[in-house]
Order: structure tokens, then C-alpha cells, then sequence
């Protein structure tokens, strides 16, 4: 920092890169990307610019930016500048290519060169096709899963049927031994066959 009591001038540059939050890294069509970049004390104000690969972010996805004021211990005006990005990713490039983003903030005092401090992130934009893909991935195998589990609970229930209601505590240990490696919802199916199973074996005694 430096003074002079002539001109009553007092700068304070900063000593640390701008620093940006709000980054989730992986993004998908549709989605909106909401960034801030925030320049520490400095006096004057910091001037902060976004660049999106290399190129200065439109208009239209810039936050007017926020400077906050404070005082020094020596009773000197000091400035915390702040700048919101937002990126509808509504671009129809993204419905079949995926791509990452570099995006930078750039933090200016007075346009010295020297004194210019820059941070940089990248961030992946997904397809709307490859989304959508994942999705069916996903809902194939579920529907696998509930087939599979629809299977189990019928040959149980055949399994059931050969034995006598006497047998039926032979049956209980069978079907406990299958509840580890059943579904949530099978589970609960197995515990109350269970229960009716006791039911049964208390009405006709061979419970005691």
C-alpha cells in the first residue's frame, strides 16, 4: 500500500487472487450456473471481469457488481467487490455434445498490469442425450431388480406350500436367511409372511 498527504490519495491493492464459489463441477442441459467471484479489500475497487473460454461473458449473464465498504484502522475507505455469473445452459449444442467450460475472473485495480490477479475453473456441461441415456440405464436395471424380486417372492411362496403348517418354523429359518440379500420392499414381504406364519402355528399348537 502506499500514501501521500499531499494529494490525500491512500491505495490498498490485494494481495490474494479473486476467489469463486458456487461451482458444482458437472452440470446438465437445462441446468443454471451461478457463480460468484469476490475480490478482497482494496482501495480503489477492484474492477472484475468473467471471461467463458477465453472470451468476456456477455452482458446479459452478468450481475450488476457489489462493491461493500469498510474503514481501515486508520480511518482509510477499503472495497470487497463481488460479481454473479449466470449461464442458462439452454444452448442447443448441448442436447448432443457434451463440454467443459473454462471459466475465469479477472481482477483489475486501476488497469495496472502488474497488479492484475486472475482466477480460473472448469466446469462440465453433460449432454441432454447422455443424461438421458443414464436415466434409462437406470430405470432398465430397477426393472430388472423388481423382476428379479417378484421371482423370489413367488418361488417363497411355492416353497411355502410344500411343507405342513408344522414345518412352517423350518420355512421361518429358510426365509430369515434370505432377508440380507432381499430388497426393502421383498423384506418386508418375508416379514409378514413370517407373522402369519406364527399366527398359523399358534392356532393349530404345534407352537408351544
Amino acid at each position: 500500500s502506499s500514501s501521500s498527504s499531499s494529494s490525500f490519495s491512500f491505495t490498498v491493492l490485494p494481495k490474494f487472487d479473486p476467489f469463486i464459489s458456487g461451482l458444482q463441477h458437472t452440470y446438465r442441459y437445462g441446468d443454471l450456473i451461478m457463480l460468484n467471484c469476490s475480490s478482497e479489500w482494496s482501495n480503489p475497487p477492484a474492477t472484475l471481469t468473467w471471461y467463458i473460454n477465453n472470451k468476456t461473458a456477455p452482458l446479459t449473464t452478468i450481475q450488476p457488481q457489489i462493491n461493500e465498504i469498510t474503514r481501515s484502522t486508520d480511518g482509510f475507505l477499503l472495497y470487497a467487490s463481488n460479481l454473479q455469473l449466470r449461464i442458462h445452459i439452454d444452448d442447443p449444442r448441448f442436447i448432443a455434445k457434451s463440454e467443459v467450460f473454462e471459466l475465469k475472473c479477472v481482477a483489475d485495480i486501476m488497469a495496472i498490469a502488474s497488479v492484475r490477479r486472475e482466477s480460473k475453473i472448469t466446469a462440465t456441461i453433460l449432454a441432454l442425450q447422455d443424461t438421458t441415456s443414464h436415466k434409462q440405464r437406470l430405470m432398465g436395471q430397477s426393472s430388472t431388480s423388481g423382476g428379479d424380486s417378484l421371482l423370489r417372492l413367488a418361488f417363497i411362496a411355492v416353497f411355502a406350500e410344500l411343507f405342513t403348517v408344522c414345518d412352517l418354523p423350518v420355512v421361518a429359518l429358510f426365509l430369515l436367511g434370505l432377508i440380507s440379500d432381499a430388497s426393502p420392499s421383498v423384506q418386508c414381504l418375508i416379514y409378514a409372511l413370517i407373522m402369519s406364519m406364527s399366527v398359523s402355528l399358534w392356532q393349530t399348537g404345534c407352537w408351544s
